[in-house]
């Protein structure tokens, strides 16, 4: 029952025939009505048949011959009588000045002996209008009488006529139609099926080719979100290895720490040993709330609520926080940013940017360098610049410097490699965008944030 409630292209083919019949009668009706209308009338076609009779009548011929070249012509004038109804009648009257009424032929019908002028008339004969021609020559009087077709009637018998012809094209039509339909759509069900047999960790693209052009795309794009599901996989899998081996040193020292802490003999020995275990379990700690705050910004695509903030203000806040761990190695630590700038964004998301960002800064820039941070407004976006006169990252460091994990081969500071990545996924997170250059006069690093007034909440 359930099927039946989905959309089908079998029934919307259906539908699309049914359509199309329906949208073709009129059309066929107008036509047809058009071109009976353009050819001469029925009774016309008649008259000029019996305008031909009438030439033969002699006046010095006698009336049998002449009522004989009359009824000798009775066929053609039946031949010639319309064939759009079923009751179409044709009558006709000869009647002679001296020798009378000589014929008054028809079916259920006969012509009144009235008196006429020559020339068309309409007379209504029992229940049935008859158009009706006159024709005079000499001693004769010919009469002929033909069913009146209104244009109503007309179009009803030819709605009729063609409707039937409609419905055994539309009949004819269904059956291949169907049969190529199911053939087109056969290759889904193969893929499906195979699909549907492979084990969840089988993200091989699909083998067999498309054998239709209008499947190539869609085959295509199910290769490529095979190659990229197989590519998150294999992310997902260098992450948590990753983040093993980074975890296993924090590990390993707070197991040997916490069991010289546990055999030393001596205060010196213990406080050591106390240091290196804060130490441990403090970088531990950091890894972890990076690994979780990176999971949350990738993974989390449900909404958040957004707020009114002032950036510049929440600036100012961060960098005083900050301002100590600079103060410790001589670093000058500037802002440039207008009073206040309101924008509507995700505070967590923007803190995670300053913050790893101005904190990466500090870190790897050297004793006595310089940092800049600048805050502008670019037209429909605003901007966040962190510079610094540090070493800098290498060109051929910079194409994976986001990547997560990833650090410079020749920098020895400590880190976890996270942090970059952080950034890029809450610039995502926000719409937004993360670019890296070259710092002042060539020297050391620049990162670029733009983030939309109204940010992404998702």
């Amino acid at each position: 029952m359930r099927q039946w409630r989905l959309p089908s292209l079998r029934r919307r083919v259906l539908v699309g025939l049914l359509l199309s019949v329906f949208l073709l009668w009129p059309i066929l009706i107008l036509v047809g009505y058009l071109e009976i209308q353009n050819e001469a009338p029925p009774l016309k076609q008649v008259s000029m048949a019996m305008q031909s009779v009438v030439a033969q009548i002699d006046d010095k011929a006698p009336i049998e011959v002449i009522c004989s070249r009359i009824l000798a012509q009775q066929k053609l004038l039946e031949a010639l009588t319309p064939n759009t109804a079923d009751d179409a009648v044709l009558l006709w009257q000869v009647k002679h000045e001296t020798a009378g009424m000589l014929l008054n032929l028809g079916r259920s019908y006969r012509l009144p002996d009235t008196d006429l002028i020559d020339g068309n008339h309409r007379l209504q004969i029992g229940d049935a209008s008859f158009d009706v021609l006159q024709v005079t020559k000499g001693p004769w009087r010919i009469r002929l009488g033909l069913t009146s077709v209104t244009d109503l009637r007309l179009l009803w018998m030819l709605g009729k006529d063609i409707w039937i012809y409609l419905m055994v094209a539309f009949l004819v039509q269904l059956i291949p139609m169907f049969i190529a339909v199911s053939g087109g759509i056969r290759p889904l069900r193969q893929w499906s099926q195979r699909i549907a047999e492979r084990k969840p960790d089988d993200l091989r693209p699909l083998e067999e080719a498309a054998r239709y052009s209008e499947l190539e795309p869609m085959s295509n794009a199910l290769n490529t979100l095979l190659c990229q599901l197989r590519g998150k996989m294999d992310q997902e899998r260098a992450f948590v290895q990753n983040a093993a081996h980074e975890l296993r040193t924090p590990m390993a020292v707070i197991s040997t720490q916490a069991h010289v802490l546990a055999s030393a003999t001596d205060d010196d020995t213990r406080q050591q040993a106390k240091l290196h275990l804060e130490h441990a379990a403090h970088r531990a700690s950091h890894l972890i709330g990076q690994l979780l705050q990176l999971a949350q910004l990738e993974t989390d695509h449900a909404p958040r609520p957004a707020q009114q903030l002032d950036v510049a203000q929440l600036l100012r806040l961060s960098l005083a926080q900050l301002f100590p761990l600079a103060e410790r190695k001589a670093q000058e630590l500037s802002l440039q940013a207008p009073d206040q700038l309101w924008v509507t964004v995700e505070r967590d998301a923007l803190q995670s940017i300053i913050d790893n960002l101005i904190g990466n800064a500090i870190r790897y820039v050297q004793e006595g360098g310089s940092i800049a941070v600048s805050l502008n407004l670019e037209g429909a976006y605003w901007q966040l610049q962190v510079s610094d006169n540090g070493p800098g990252i290498p060109l051929a460091d910079r194409v994976r410097i986001f990547e997560r994990f990833y650090r410079v081969a020749d920098n020895t500071q400590p880190g976890t490699g996270l942090g970059l990545a952080i950034v890029k996924a809450a610039c995502q997170r926000l719409g937004g965008s993360i670019q890296l250059g070259d710092g002042p006069e060539g020297r050391g690093t620049c990162f670029t944030v733009q983030i939309p007034m109204q940010a992404l909440t998702h």
